[in-house]
């Protein structure tokens, strides 16, 4: 992968070109492209993605994407740690179920990936999107507040 973003810095591969033929034969992988069954239908392995869900972006999207996605992580922690610490007890609640699942999201993704356009990668999605959910409605009931505070004065 490192190779892949030392040639294709600024663009990447392409969104899910890494189990690509031509990419293959460009960045063979040693050891892994060894006969899979020599009597069986296929006949070679194919390295279906990196393995590192970080390493999967910056292979599919470059340095900028890789930047982007990391930001996606970034952005939804932040999320998560203002409700915690802002809202009321079912929302601290739901901060620390989504926290916690996109921790264990992050953590899996350093040891293995889901391909980036694959099956399961939609719950990424969601975790972000109730993350942001939740930050909304903190903002939201924090300006209420603030109106109701200044009406008052």
């Amino acid at each position: 992968v490192l190779e892949i973003l030392g040639d294709h810095p600024l663009t990447g591969l392409g969104m899910d070109r890494f189990r690509a033929p031509q990419v293959r034969a460009a960045y063979p992988v040693p050891g892994f492209d060894v006969p899979f069954d020599e009597n069986g239908p296929f006949t070679r392995r194919t390295l279906p993605h990196a393995h590192n869900e970080f390493m999967q972006a910056g292979a599919d999207f470059g340095l900028p994407g890789l930047a982007m996605f990391a930001g996606w992580y970034a952005a939804a922690l932040w999320m998560v740690w203002v409700c915690w610490r802002n809202g009321a007890l079912a929302l601290r609640i739901a901060a620390v179920s989504t926290g916690a699942g996109l921790l264990a999201h992050l953590a899996y993704g350093f040891g293995d990936a889901i391909t980036l356009w694959d099956r399961y990668q939609f719950m990424f999605w969601w975790i972000i999107g109730l993350g942001a959910a939740q930050y909304v409605l903190v903002k939201q009931r924090d300006e209420a507040n603030e109106t109701d505070q200044s009406m008052t004065v």
